[in-house]
């Protein structure tokens, strides 16, 4: 026992281990994955009372902003309300100690021969991590990740079922037709052969041939025992058709075609003493019944005729008949005659 609490200690350590070090992967893999998919920040352009995020294109800035070419001799940058600027006035009758507007700071200005063009892109902006290691950290991550939940898994499921109705069903997608009724069959237990079981089978199902799933589901309700255990640990992956399943089925229980009574069996059989005529016919020809190959109707007859006694033999021998049935009907009426006292039955040896 203790034994026994020890290792149960030690396991719900390791499941205990387990699921920190799990949880610590899922947290650098989140992070990983959010620090990937943050987006580039974007340019801030200051204005007169507040800063915000420019999101117009460089096609549209260029654009909107005015394009003056600045005449020869004049700063750089000079407002156009400027007196300087006025048409008309040279240079020379407008000194520029009469300005009376003070000098604005020199200003960035943009020809109309560098403007770039640019089309804005309908995808979604792809992000790429500066250092290849980092790509190769999240792959050993998910590797450790995986190993972690299949432990767990199995730690977890030691004690349990651990199957689901998929993996417990031989065929799937069943389809019963509407007002099906199972068949009753004669049960297989596994120790009469199995070829005739199949043709018992086929014959009671035969309104629904062609349907190899019907045909392979309702095959476990023809069996018991030790053949309806062997159907049970059938696998999937090996039964595809109702032929996968018959082959299965007969080279399992194929050892009975070889334990099936021989005609020297048949030879060998007697009637017991306190059995009757009737009782024991009906016993040999269920025996001859299971000989393989099967048996034509006269050599049948003159089989039975030998394991009968002296007394039979001789009587049967002056009405011979190559029936079994009248053969019978014969034999019973010999018994008959001998309970009523019209023959007399002396012992006698085979």
């Amino acid at each position: 026992m203790d034994h026994f609490e020890q290792e149960n200690h030690k396991l719900r350590e390791e499941v205990t281990t387990l699921r920190a070090e799990n949880e610590i992967l899922r947290n650098l893999v989140s992070l990983m994955t959010v620090t990937q998919r943050q987006p580039l920040s974007l340019p801030v352009v200051s204005t007169q009372d507040q800063t915000v995020a420019s999101t117009t294109p460089i096609s549209t800035v260029f654009a909107s902003t005015p394009q003056h070419a600045m005449l020869e001799g004049y700063l750089w940058s000079t407002p156009l309300s400027s007196e300087v600027f006025r048409p008309g006035v040279s240079k020379v009758q407008a000194p520029l100690v009469q300005l009376t507007t003070p000098i604005p700071q020199p200003g960035p200005f943009f020809p109309q021969a560098a403007m770039v063009h640019t089309t804005q892109q309908g995808h979604r902006p792809i992000y790429h991590s500066g250092s290849v290691v980092a790509y190769d950290r999240v792959e050993d991550l998910k590797k450790k990740f995986d190993i972690i939940q299949l432990e767990l898994k199995a730690l977890r499921g030691k004690e349990l079922f651990g199957k689901n109705a998929y993996d417990l069903c031989l065929v799937l997608n069943v389809v019963i037709p509407p007002k099906f009724k199972v068949p009753n069959f004669e049960k297989y237990k596994g120790n009469t052969c199995p070829e005739i079981h199949l043709v018992m089978y086929v014959r009671k199902m035969s309104a629904y041939v062609g349907n190899d799933v019907l045909f392979i589901h309702c095959f476990q309700d023809s069996l018991t025992d030790v053949a309806l255990i062997w159907y049970m640990g059938l696998n999937k992956a090996d039964i595809k058709t109702f032929k996968d399943l018959s082959e299965a089925f007969v080279q399992q229980y194929n050892y009975n075609l070889h334990l099936a009574p021989a005609r020297k069996e048949l030879q060998a059989m007697i009637q017991n003493d306190n059995e009757s005529f009737k009782a024991y016919a009906q016993r040999w020809r269920d025996v001859a019944a299971q000989v393989r190959s099967p048996l034509e109707e006269k050599e049948l007859t003159e089989i039975f005729l030998e394991t009968l006694d002296q007394f039979y033999y001789e009587h049967m021998l002056a009405s011979p008949s190559d029936n079994f049935a009248k053969m019978m009907i014969v034999g019973m009426r010999i018994e008959e005659w001998v309970r009523k006292g019209r023959l007399i039955k002396e012992t006698c040896s085979n």
